[in-house]
């Protein structure tokens, strides 16, 4: 696979706007064209080349087309927005919105993930090798739109809001997550590895969340609903959230 590699020189204090770092974007276009791409500093616009060395070949097909970006991109917003193919790995830390609309294809993130990654996305796959921020998988804060089909997977922790308003898709967190996680969503799965803080899957209708770890406090708008066995593993079922007739499902294993 050909790859495009952009690595950071300077980023301005303020971060920028950089929707165009994405497959979709650099699809059939020259080195050249690639650096001259408008990225915004606020209304300050500027070329791509003016935060990052830019070098390597493009493939002809979309689907072969892998952006690596080499060092801290966290004050850089909108990577890969609503790309819908093609690879974005980032050997670094990044910024919000990573992914936002996603379409399709994949990204990986071997650092930290800023909030709102995966916003609103309905395909592709998220890898975060490391910890992510408040609303990751999630829809745009006072938004009931949501996640809605791909995959998203953190190995470490998360804060809050992990999959609110989810519709579809999957959520796996390997560490631990905040508060709120599974908030509003109806429908879709959310796996958790480690241990939960409180209000987990607040005021869902439906979807599916499985613990593995420990939960710290059950919500009291959840009845407990039996145990099931699934694939070797007892879990304690709760049913909810009924202040929204919700029929949602957590489990929990014993």
């Amino acid at each position: 696979m050909r790859e495009i590699i952009l690595k950071v020189e300077e980023i301005p204090s303020l971060g920028i706007e950089a929707e165009v770092i994405s497959p979709d974007v650099f699809h059939g276009k020259s080195l050249d064209k690639i650096e001259s791409l408008p990225v915004y500093e606020g209304k300050i616009e500027m070329k791509l080349s003016d935060c990052f060395s830019i070098k390597g070949t493009i493939a002809k097909n979309l689907s072969e087309i892998k952006i690596k970006i080499e060092g801290d991109v966290s004050r850089v917003k909108r990577i890969g927005e609503r790309m819908s193919d093609g690879r974005i790995i980032i050997d670094g830390n990044s910024g919000i919105y990573l992914g936002c609309g996603m379409k399709g294809g994949n990204i990986i993130v071997n650092g930290n993930a800023s909030s709102w990654t995966g916003m609103d996305m309905s395909g592709g796959k998220i890898i975060i090798k490391g910890d992510g921020e408040n609303y990751i998988g999630s829809s745009y804060r006072g938004d009931w739109g949501g996640m809605s089909g791909g995959e998203i997977i953190i190995n470490g922790n998360v804060k809050t809001n992990t999959g609110a308003c989810m519709k579809s898709g999957r959520i796996i967190i390997n560490g631990n997550p905040g508060e709120f996680t599974g908030f509003g969503m109806s429908d879709g799965e959310i796996i958790i590895n480690g241990n939960v803080d409180r209000r987990l899957g607040a005021e869902m209708s439906g979807g599916r969340i499985m613990v593995y770890g420990n939960v710290r406090e059950m919500l009291p708008s959840f009845i407990e609903d039996g145990e099931e066995n699934i694939d070797g593993d007892v879990f304690k079922v709760f049913t909810g959230d009924m202040v929204k007739n919700g029929e949602g499902k957590i489990y929990i294993k014993k």
